[in-house]
């Protein structure tokens, strides 16, 4: 997977529209991604996790990600992916808003696009099918995406300790190699 755009607004500290052109970045190579404690690094990690998967992973506070301020967020993000034998472009659109008091349940909305020269054509637009498309595009549940994208503070040392065949688990479970 290659990104290629990121926008989010009300997502944890970003009370303000933010845009990432990952084509820009990537251009001239790697990139990282830097800043102070708190500064927001984690938030834009969380923001692809809710733009795939419409939760943020295991080792994130899961529940309270809209900023207070906002009571709303959306993601939007734009990614290229090898599938169904070609590169091919997807942009997903997530939207929650807060009813009444914090106390409640964010209110989700979704849809998935495919991008090409003509502009975007509508492939989902249900949460529960949106969810289904994103994870059989990708080949990745969000617990092995996790894995592959982010290794949580402290947690290096445990992955390199595994024993050799919990590893070779891993490895193949991330790649789909258990079928072979």
């Amino acid at each position: 997977m290659r990104p290629k755009l990121l926008e989010f607004y009300g997502v944890k500290s970003y009370t303000d529209k933010t845009v990432i052109n990952f084509d820009r970045l990537i251009s001239g190579g790697l990139f990282g991604i830097f800043g102070a404690t708190g500064s927001g690094k984690s938030t834009i990690l969380d923001s692809i996790f809710l733009a795939l998967y419409g939760r943020l992973p295991k080792t994130s506070d899961r529940d309270d990600f809209i900023n207070v301020k906002t009571g709303e967020c959306y993601v939007n993000f734009t990614f290229e992916i090898f599938y169904e034998g070609r590169r091919q472009t997807f942009e997903v659109r997530r939207e929650y808003k807060l009813k009444g008091d914090r106390k409640s349940k964010p209110q989700p909305k979704a849809a998935l696009y495919r991008v090409d020269s003509d502009g975007k054509t509508p492939l989902e637009e249900n949460v529960t099918r949106v969810n289904a498309r994103l994870e059989e595009v990708i080949g990745l549940n969000i617990d092995d995406f996790e894995k592959c994208i982010v290794l949580p503070q402290g947690q290096f040392s445990a992955f390199v300790t595994l024993t050799r065949g919990d590893r070779l688990k891993m490895v193949s479970g991330l790649f789909n190699l258990d079928r072979y």
